[in-house]
């Protein structure tokens, strides 16, 4: 039972690593444009964006409910980059924990879940 649950959320998980391998070196791998405003926290959306939609996905492959979608589909992801806030903050000097980024890693959860929801949804009606 438990590869089974391994092989539907293996994706999630490698966006996760992906995601905390980003967030915890030293120096950042990816350096965005300094000209676009707000670089750093377009990438932090983006990144939970995918997280969170991944995350739906694998939850309505393991045939969840939308509530679970929703509950399970937020909770997780938010909490996730909170930790890695602080572990950022407590651990990667020269790089700190900020409340913007973890602001950006919400709402890009919100939007990835509520485009999984909304396909999802729209799909069952038309079928």
């Amino acid at each position: 039972m438990f590869w089974r649950k391994a092989l539907i959320y293996k994706e999630t998980v490698i966006i996760g690593l992906l995601i905390a391998y980003l967030s915890l070196v030293k120096e950042p791998v990816l350096r965005l444009p300094e000209d676009v405003a707000f670089a750093d926290k377009w990438g932090h959306m983006l990144a939970y964006l995918l997280l969170g939609a991944m995350l739906a996905m694998n939850l309505l492959r393991d045939d969840k409910k939308i509530k679970t979608l929703w509950l399970v589909g937020l909770i997780v992801p938010v909490l996730y980059g909170g930790l890695l806030e602080l572990l950022q903050g407590a651990f990667c000097y020269p790089r700190t924990a900020s409340w913007f980024d973890w602001l950006a890693d919400i709402f890009g959860t919100i939007i990835g879940v509520s485009v999984i929801a909304g396909i999802w949804s729209w799909r069952r009606s038309n079928m």
